[in-house]
């Protein structure tokens, strides 16, 4: 089974309008609540995440995405990086 990827652009803000908070950028707080449930998660053999610098998309941030060898690509924006970790792993295991 080909392992899919998850990209998770650590440079984004919270909005477009709100860099960081606490020191901390929206897509850095979304890697560490992913990597928090994904240490514990079921289907990792199925997945792997990583970290870019930017995906290009500063205009809507929170933003990710989703490759695999043998399916489409697919860029998600506007995740809310306080709410949607979990959201995002069940959507991996589409």
């Amino acid at each position: 089974m080909s392992k899919a990827t998850l990209f998770v652009c650590a440079g984004c803000g919270f909005t477009p309008e709100q860099q960081e908070e606490d020191g901390i950028t929206g897509g850095a707080y979304l890697l560490k609540q992913l990597w928090g449930l994904y240490h514990d998660w079921s289907r990792k053999e199925e997945l792997k995440i990583e970290s870019v610098g930017c995906l290009c998309i500063c205009e809507r941030p929170c933003a990710c995405a989703i490759a695999s060898p043998t399916k489409p690509t697919f860029l998600f924006v506007d995740i809310p990086p306080l709410e949607s970790a979990s959201a995002i792993l069940e959507m991996s295991t589409l």
